[in-house]
């Protein structure tokens, strides 16, 4: 399991432990979801190239950290963004809290020095989890995106911020979230686990998509000081 809409839930509460900087916030929230897009590579890569990716290793390496680092601060001077160094430290923030919390509390091998061939990292050497239950509770993924759509429009209508178009379109999406949770709990019984996984894929990536595009899209909300 991802836990993607889990995993952004608890960084927004984690933000207010983290000093409050321009767009920091909504940035680390990006970021922490950034490292599960490895899901949308490894999907392109066996789908459509009929090559093998294996998880957990593209976008959680300390190399992709440092490229994806460098490459914001090196745009941020290109176009003169006044807030470039906060984006950029944010993501990165964000993308380590995700690696943490896949090593420590979900027990997951992480290939944290990718592409070099070294092994994996972990903590916990938990036993491997079947196939059949990882299905049977796969479709709570979307019951999180839901959660955390939700938490980020209640965050808008709690501290006043002007509703705009993308406001309406989160409940949309929260819809579209149950209406999957539903859809994917009818299809545990009726789809064979290959074609499951497939429609599970493609179904998980449009809302670790649509997540990220909504966190950008409502940064408003996440921008703000709530410590005092």
């Amino acid at each position: 399991m991802y836990l993607s809409g889990l995993n952004a839930i608890i960084a927004m509460f984690l933000t207010k432990n983290v000093p409050y900087r321009n767009f920091l916030y909504p940035a680390m929230i990006s970021g922490i979801l950034i490292p599960d897009l490895d899901s949308l590579l490894v999907f392109i890569a066996d789908f459509f190239l009929n090559i093998s990716l294996v998880k957990n290793t593209t976008t959680h390496s300390l190399f992709s950290i440092l490229i994806i680092y460098l490459s914001i601060l090196i745009i941020s001077e290109l176009l003169k963004l006044k807030n470039g160094s906060n984006i950029a430290k944010g993501i990165i923030l964000g993308i380590i809290l995700h690696i943490f919390t896949d090593i420590i509390f979900w027990g997951q091998k992480i290939h944290l020095l990718w592409p070099l061939p070294i092994g994996t990292v972990e903590i916990i050497n938990l036993p491997t989890i079947n196939e059949s239950i990882i299905k049977e509770i796969s479709p709570f993924e979307f019951l999180f995106f839901r959660l955390y759509a939700w938490v980020l429009l209640n965050q808008t209508i709690t501290n006043n911020i002007k509703f705009n178009k993308f406001s309406v379109y989160i409940q949309l999406w929260m819809k579209i979230e149950l209406a999957l949770f539903v859809l994917f709990i009818i299809a545990i019984q009726s789809l064979e686990i290959n074609l499951y996984n497939l429609f599970f894929e493609i179904a998980y990536i449009f809302s670790l998509i649509t997540a990220i595009l909504f966190t950008c899209f409502m940064h408003k909300s996440l921008n703000l000081d709530l410590r005092n």
